[in-house]
């Protein structure tokens, strides 16, 4: 039913860990040491950060999002329905709109900075498995991104240009 939970059961960015095995956001210090914990949805993986510094989190079996202030307590929960379907990553644009990689029906999801969504479109076959901005960090070895957004799948690359 989810495979994925056996191919990428973590995500790790800036110091932050989500396990979807214990449905948790582990916070680490700058030198490793375990800081704190953050209850999730059911199944977080994909995490990032908006310009003001709160969490973003997939959580990919419940297919909504987490918004966590910097103090790691849940603000909202957004995207519940039709718009998303396993969501695993997401990763925020320069005008603060939010794309989440939607696994299950090979989609991106797009959703305005109070978490509205917008709109969404195929991926075609390729599953989406990781999502990034350039100039921003390709999101795996062997990825290509053309200033715009890149999504990557698990079984190979699959890069869409999408403006707006």
């Amino acid at each position: 039913h989810y495979p994925l939970r056996r191919q990428r059961q973590m995500c790790i960015r800036d110091r932050y860990v989500s396990n979807a095995n214990v449905d948790s956001i582990s916070k680490f210090d700058s030198t490793g040491v375990f800081v704190s914990s953050i209850a999730t949805g059911d199944g977080p993986l994909g995490l990032t950060f908006d310009s003001t510094g709160n969490l973003y989190v997939t959580n990919s079996h419940d297919k909504t999002i987490g918004k966590y202030d910097t103090s790691g307590n849940l603000i909202t929960t957004f995207g519940s329905g039709s718009y998303l379907d396993q969501p695993i990553d997401l990763a925020f644009d320069s005008v603060g709109n939010l794309y989440v990689a939607n696994y299950n029906s090979n989609s991106i999801s797009k959703f305005d900075s109070t978490g509205a969504f917008l709109t969404s479109w195929s991926t075609g076959a390729a599953k989406p498995a990781f999502l990034s901005f350039a100039p921003a960090a390709v999101p795996e070895p062997g990825a290509v991104a053309f200033g715009v957004l890149a999504a990557s799948s698990i079984l190979g690359l699959a890069v869409r240009k999408r403006n707006g």
